[in-house]
């Protein structure tokens, strides 16, 4: 059972269907969350989806990220970006790396032109990993308990990059299967790509618990 965390702002209205359908060929029973920043709601697949559909002040992406997980009713979590879309299957995997000591599962991702990305944290999460860049994709499953014991994601730009070292200083367990866990879209629009060229200071900010 897990609760998938979508966040949407004005420039993903024509992505939005693509994430909510991916979210129903899975193997597990979801709760679909939608938290949408500062906007009217868009006109969705139908009336069952998704199980929340959220407005809350455009206050950034780690405010709309804990407040979708706040209202969460499963312990398993995952986010997913609106412009993004899970592949079928995936998450009953997830879940079964999660139910021992482990409160983070992660795997592959595909971006432009459907390139396979395998993360740098496969062969395990380390300090120096950390310090040396994001090791593990935003889009990873996670225990609402572990965000709950770590305070959340934080407040700044790279939220699920200061997030994932919040959770490794908190002593939780990650763990990596080979498995393709979603496609991320490339977008010259999107804020990623926008600050992109801030990406020193940004991870900065991310690592600083470490430093």
């Amino acid at each position: 059972m897990t609760s998938i965390i979508i966040t949407s702002c004005d420039a993903d209205h024509q992505y939005l269907h693509k994430a909510l359908g991916s979210c129903l060929v899975q193997d597990v029973e979801t709760e679909i969350i939608v938290i949408h920043s500062g906007r009217t709601i868009v006109t969705l697949l139908t009336d069952a989806i998704p199980d929340k559909n959220i407005i809350v002040p455009d206050k950034g992406l780690s405010y709309a990220r804990n407040s979708g997980i706040e209202m969460a009713r499963f312990d398993f979590i995952i986010c997913l970006e609106a412009d993004d879309w899970l592949y079928p299957d995936v998450l009953a995997s997830m879940e079964n790396e999660l139910k021992g000591v482990n409160s983070v599962c992660f795997g592959n991702m595909t971006g432009k032109d459907k390139e396979l990305f395998i993360p740098e944290g496969r062969k395990g999460v380390t300090r120096e990993l950390l310090i040396a860049g994001n090791p593990i994709p935003v889009t990873s499953m996670f225990r609402k308990s572990a965000w709950k014991m770590v305070g959340g994601f934080p407040d700044i730009t790279y939220s699920d990059y200061g997030y994932w070292v919040k959770i490794y200083k908190a002593a939780c367990g990650f763990v990596y299967i080979d498995k393709t866990i979603f496609h991320h879209t490339y977008r010259t629009d999107s804020w990623s790509f926008k600050v992109k060229d801030n990406a020193g200071e940004l991870n900065k900010q991310a690592i600083q618990p470490l430093l």
